[in-house]
């Protein structure tokens, strides 16, 4: 859907919708010991670069369809929360290749916010990119739903535009400014809730593949949307996304380490 001009998001914001966890946060799911590095040697290194992330409450009737029965939806406030986050990947590289190898490219991948056997992850509905060897290679050794799009990133001024576009689907557009800088997410908030997620789930065949990253926490700033046109949460069963009903974020740049998936049958 198109907004017009730029705004700052103040139509769903953290305090609206702030509450204590109850029995779900306070002490049943470890929700920090994920940040950790884990003490197995990684398999890739990444550099995540100007991220945006796109936030929207749902019913958790309606995605629960959506989603493998292997995972539990986590909650907040007795509801679901799907995400879109759209960056840049200009450094990725597998461990066992020199430094001075590597590839780029831009992604958007579209997830929710899910337990297995009590741990906090996310599960990706679709993972788009622009590089038909990282498709290949994350559907072929890491069973996830990553699809071939076409995908610009530019600046224009202050302004930036990210545009994805897949086979047979609608396209998504955002254009959005950064603003002031809000830090690191406080352990207690929803922001906490919606980006600090270091583990990945994908079920397949009756196997749950989980697997981790590792990065320091993420410096999150306020994001002014101007244009935003969802055809990509449509496109993957889910409410379009509208400028609105999001909260969004921004972040300049991540290093992550990588781990290899491991099996839960």
């Amino acid at each position: 859907m198109r907004g017009c001009g730029f705004r700052r998001k103040a139509t769903v914001s953290s305090e609206q919708v702030r509450i204590t966890h109850g029995v779900q946060a306070l002490g049943a799911i470890d929700r920090m010991s994920w940040r950790t590095r884990p003490d197995y040697p990684p398999v890739a290194e990444h550099r995540w670069e100007k991220l945006l992330f796109l936030h929207q409450q749902v019913a958790p009737d309606l995605i629960r369809p959506l989603v493998p029965p292997e995972l539990e939806l986590d909650l907040w406030q007795d509801q679901a929360w799907v995400s879109i986050v759209a960056f840049s990947m200009p450094y990725v590289r597998p461990r066992w290749l020199p430094k001075w190898i590597s590839c780029r490219f831009h992604e958007l991948n579209v997830r929710t916010y899910v337990l297995h056997e009590n741990k906090p992850g996310v599960y990706f509905f679709s993972l788009n990119a622009n590089s038909r060897l990282a498709v290949w290679w994350a559907r072929r050794f890491w069973k996830l739903n990553y699809v071939y799009a076409h995908i610009e990133m530019s600046p224009l001024n202050s302004v930036w535009r990210y545009r994805c576009h897949r086979p047979r689907c609608p396209q998504f557009e955002a254009t959005y400014k950064v603003g002031p800088p809000l830090g690191k997410a406080k352990p207690d908030s929803l922001e906490f809730f919606l980006v600090e997620r270091y583990l990945l789930f994908a079920p397949k065949d009756g196997v749950v593949h989980q697997a981790r990253v590792y990065h320091a926490p993420y410096d999150l700033y306020e994001v002014q949307l101007g244009l935003l046109e969802d055809g990509i949460s449509p496109a993957d069963g889910l409410p379009s996304m509208t400028t609105d009903s999001v909260l969004a974020h921004y972040c300049p740049r991540v290093d992550v380490e990588v781990f290899a998936p491991r099996e839960k049958h």
